[in-house]
């Protein structure tokens, strides 16, 4: 009879109480990777898509609990139920900043383009008319050829830095409007509204308007058991993924390890109370962990961070500046001759020249 009572405190008690802990762990086993993707400002190879059925999966074993009157499965979804909305919003920021980033990409280079062009045009003129000019200055005063020659350099320097000024004002707000109104939704919007409009249908049809009255806890039962079910094979969709990179990267080791020791624990709990609507799934959900945990071993994951995929890259290229040269030595004039001074890839940036009184280019 001892030993009897014994069995019933570890299978009703123990085992649910340890199974709440080990629930949370499992819900808070992203919680550092997704931290670290935040300050980083990318998701790298994190996959996102158990978060959104994460949110399901909770809110629907609270609406068990509420039927049942279990105070161990409310307590081992509840926690998981508010951790849910932080990684969604979380994975959603991180997917708006990517739009974010593409779209300036796509925008600045676009701009950057036509800038050039329309640079050529103007440079070549520019050029003319200082030839030009130097030629009546070296015909007129040949005493004044080397001030005509700073002037012509503090005209030509200065003509640039507006140039560059106006061209990144120009393209960071074109960017930025074309951005803004870009941005819809992202993926980790529209999977976690759907799972939250469904579950809100039903717990409104079975629980308020009466539809199936006195089947509530089978219904909320069956339906929170397929949830269940894709909560715990989400990592799966990246199988094809995982044979053809021979790499788990895609899926999260801490998260499936800990569903396997979450899942003994209730299919314990669940035998004991004989209600397969606990333990069948966790059943499956065991299966699939071990599963999950085999792809590991056999394709190990190899070390990246999210930081390798947001490393900006900024190229400069330096362009010569060449001479003139039919120009004397001691008067040789710096020309563009249709070439940037300094042109970049994928950023913005304004750069501010000065040229003193006594400074000389040569």
């Amino acid at each position: 009879m001892a030993m009897m009572d014994w069995k019933i405190i570890i299978s009703e008690y123990v085992c649910p109480s340890l199974g709440c802990f080990i629930a949370s762990a499992v819900f808070a086993a992203p919680i550092n990777d997704l931290s670290k993707a935040l300050k980083l400002g990318s998701l790298g190879n994190l996959n996102t898509v158990p978060w959104s059925i994460m949110t399901g999966n909770c809110l629907g074993w609270c609406s068990y609990a509420y039927c049942t009157n279990d105070p161990f499965v409310l307590a081992a979804n509840l926690p998981g139920l508010i951790l849910s909305f932080w990684l969604n919003i979380g994975a959603a920021k991180l997917q708006y900043l990517k739009q974010i980033q593409n779209n300036d990409t796509k925008t600045i280079r676009s701009n950057n383009n036509n800038n050039n062009n329309n640079n050529d045009v103007g440079f070549e003129d520019e050029n003319n008319e200082n030839n030009n000019n130097n030629n009546r200055n070296k015909n007129n005063n040949n005493n004044n050829a080397d001030a005509d020659a700073d002037n012509i350099r503090r005209r030509i320097v200065n003509n640039f830095n507006n140039h560059i000024n106006i061209t990144t004002n120009t393209t960071t707000t074109t960017a930025s409007s074309s951005s803004s109104s870009s941005l819809t939704s992202s993926s980790q919007d529209v999977l976690f509204l759907r799972v939250i409009s469904i579950w809100s249908i039903i717990i409104v049809c079975v629980g308020w308007l009466g539809i199936l009255h006195g089947y509530e806890q089978k219904i909320i039962g069956i339906l929170v058991n397929i949830n269940l079910i894709f909560f715990y094979g989400a990592p799966l969709q990246t199988m094809k993924t995982v044979f053809e990179t021979k790499s788990s990267n895609s899926i999260h080791t801490p998260t499936v390890t800990m569903n396997v020791i979450n899942a003994i624990f209730w299919i314990s709990y669940g035998l004991a109370k004989n209600d397969i609507i606990i333990y069948g799934p966790n059943g499956i959900g065991l299966l699939l962990g071990i599963t999950q945990g085999t792809l590991c071993l056999i394709y190990p994951s190899s070390s990246s961070s999210p930081s390798k995929h947001i490393e900006e890259e900024v190229a400069f290229e330096l362009q010569p500046l060449p001479y003139r040269d039919d120009a004397e030595p001691d008067d040789q004039e710096l020309f563009t001759n249709d070439r940037d001074f300094v042109s970049s890839t994928s950023s913005s940036l304004v750069l501010d020249h000065s040229l003193n009184d006594e400074t000389v280019i040569t």
